[in-house]
């Protein structure tokens, strides 16, 4: 898709480091190894663009909230083969070890902590967004979002919160 990728290799030699950038011959310093085309990248404005603007297009309060608006394309590419952003997502961590994955009890034990709050708060947070928000939108556009679920919700909602950038 008209990126680069020069003098390096992508690889995964070691799952629970994931992805790096290997050297396969000399790099002079300042060489450019990696360029992605901005139209690749999953923004907001891409995600609206795509496919998807018909749920914003009916759903238009959703633009408000980027959040909402990359989490549906991170599991509609989860949920659908033809995603433009599939690949990528394929590379993306299966799973997080974030408190908001820990057992109950496990939680209990920051209960002196302001993460204990926080982290019940995410919980609810997310559990509410999925059924005032994600559930209808899971029934309204099957063929965009039928497979998706509370937990990959939970999923594409880390991946945001530990890996968007503002540009």
């Amino acid at each position: 898709n008209d990126g680069v990728i020069a003098k390096v290799d992508v690889l995964c030699k070691n799952a629970d480091a994931g992805y790096g950038l290997f050297a396969s011959e000399s790099i002079t310093k300042g060489e450019r190894l990696m360029s992605v085309p901005f139209g690749m990248c999953i923004t907001s404005e891409s995600v609206v663009s795509s496919a998807l603007n018909v749920i914003f297009t009916d759903n238009p309060s959703l633009l408000q909230y980027q959040d909402e608006v990359l989490a549906i394309a991170l599991m509609h590419s989860k949920c659908c083969e033809s995603s433009p952003w599939r690949a990528h997502v394929d590379t993306l961590p299966a799973s997080f070890n974030t408190t908001i994955y820990w057992e109950d009890y496990e939680v209990e034990e920051l209960r002196p902590s302001p993460v204990y709050h926080l982290t019940k708060m995410m919980n609810r947070q997310i559990q509410n967004d999925w059924e005032q928000i994600h559930t209808a939108l899971k029934e309204n556009y099957p063929e965009l979002l039928g497979g998706s679920t509370v937990e990959m919700y939970k999923w594409a909602m880390s991946v945001i919160f530990s890996r968007a950038i503002g540009v």
